[in-house]
């Protein structure tokens, strides 16, 4: 029987890594759940706003326009 080549033993090498990460991420979710915060715990200042005016559904715009605060990243002002 011949000796398998280094890239051989290196690709399993690399995927038997891949493998026991993941097996640990896995048990470790089973072991310690990460608990859930509120985001009224998680956040100092939040903001609810309906999703109508007037009975008409707001747009992409609309919802845009009063969550940013015109800081909207990427975006030139002209």
């Amino acid at each position: 029987m011949a000796m398998p080549s280094t890239k051989v033993i290196l690709f399993n090498a690399a995927a038997s890594l891949v493998a026991v990460g993941a097996v640990v991420g896995v048990v470790r979710t089973w072991i310690a759940p990460v608990a859930t915060v509120a985001c009224s715990e998680r956040y100092a200042t939040s903001m609810v706003f309906p999703l109508e005016r007037n009975g008409a559904v707001l747009t992409a715009t609309d919802i845009q326009a009063r969550t940013g605060g015109g800081r909207d990243a990427g975006c030139s002002r002209t």
